[in-house]
């Protein structure tokens, strides 16, 4: 057995487009006493720079796959990228992998978007990677820190390393905290943060047609669910400014609507944003026809009539339910 501190992480990816994310992951896992391989940290060596790169997948135990919008450089006569090198690798030694892919919605300056055949073998790899693995998809950079640390922690264990549990959750609930606080305050930079809160479920409506098309669900097949938080209150007070219910689409929601109210469970969810446009009424004033009004209606001589419609967009903020488990 290996603690987290006697653990070799490799991450796997593009350098230049994925800067950001790849130190999020690496502070983070530091930070937690992890042992990292990484292209930041190889230095001069007297060997090729793919020897080098596949010698340090081969001296880990766990290989972090992340995947942008770009495919990567070519290794010399070889019409692989090095990042798909490496994936062959760690699959080939049997390492531990565990795989991220950038949210197709999140923004990325054009400078790191493959064009062309880059894009194209891009798009082969990610399938399959998805074919091969259970993947997450990310946005930006602590997002991919916290989800890569959450899956480590639930991963490892049966791999046949330890960890330390109580650490380990002290650590998540202060960047939970942190991250949600994040979301509510620039909700756009920081959407599709997955977490777990234990929680008493209330009454069941149906998503309303502007609320699925502000959050990209599909209205009929959307439910939301008034939801009460049992534990956290500094949770409760962020949770709050989102909303207090939960959307749950298709299979989730038919297994939610099953679930009797006052149920405790413990829920899945993932923040989500978009833009909800609402049609307002304008109102104005109609001369009344003097002849056929009532002496009440007469005293005032003119009637309050909607004259036209404005469409009203404000920032939404909503939670997924993903999984929910009694």
């Amino acid at each position: 057995m290996k603690n987290l501190s006697k653990i070799n992480f490799f991450i796997c990816s593009t350098v230049l487009d994925l800067k950001d994310h790849r130190e999020a992951v690496i502070k983070k896992i530091q930070a937690n006493k992890g042992i990292i391989n990484a292209q930041e940290f190889f230095g001069a060596q007297n060997r090729k720079p793919l020897q080098t790169c596949l010698q340090e997948v081969e001296g880990s135990n766990v290989v972090i796959i992340i995947l942008g919008n770009r495919y990567g450089s070519i290794s010399g006569n070889s019409d692989k990228s090095f990042v798909e090198h490496e994936y062959d690798k760690a699959t080939e030694l049997g390492r531990v992998r565990l795989a991220y892919i950038i949210d197709e919605e999140y923004p990325v300056p054009p400078k790191h978007v493959d064009k062309g055949e880059g894009a194209e073998k891009l798009a082969v790899l990610k399938e399959r990677v998805k074919k091969d693995l259970t993947v997450e998809f990310f946005t930006n950079p602590e997002d991919l820190a916290e989800k890569v640390f959450r899956d480590l922690l639930k991963t490892l264990p049966s791999e046949g390393f330890t960890i330390n549990r109580e650490e380990a959750k002290k650590t998540e609930k202060k960047t939970l905290s942190h991250d949600l606080f994040k979301f509510v305050s620039l909700p756009k930079l920081n959407y599709g943060l997955e977490f777990e809160v234990k929680a008493k479920l209330g009454r069941v409506e149906p998503a309303s047609i502007n609320e699925c098309k502000a959050l990209s669900l599909t209205h009929g097949a959307t439910i939301k669910r008034h939801y009460e938080i049992l534990e956290n209150v500094e949770l409760e007070s962020l949770l709050v400014k989102i909303g207090k219910h939960i959307f749950a689409s298709y299979d989730v929601a038919q297994a939610l609507i099953d679930l009797p109210n006052d149920s405790t469970v413990t829920l899945r969810l993932k923040t989500m944003q978009g833009t909800l446009k609402e049609r307002l009424p304008i109102y104005g004033h109609k001369k009344l026809d003097l002849l056929s009004m009532s002496a009440t209606a007469l005293s005032f001589g003119e009637e309050l009539v909607v004259v036209d419609y404005e469409i009203n967009e404000r920032l939404y903020k909503g939670l997924l339910l993903v999984e929910a488990a009694i």
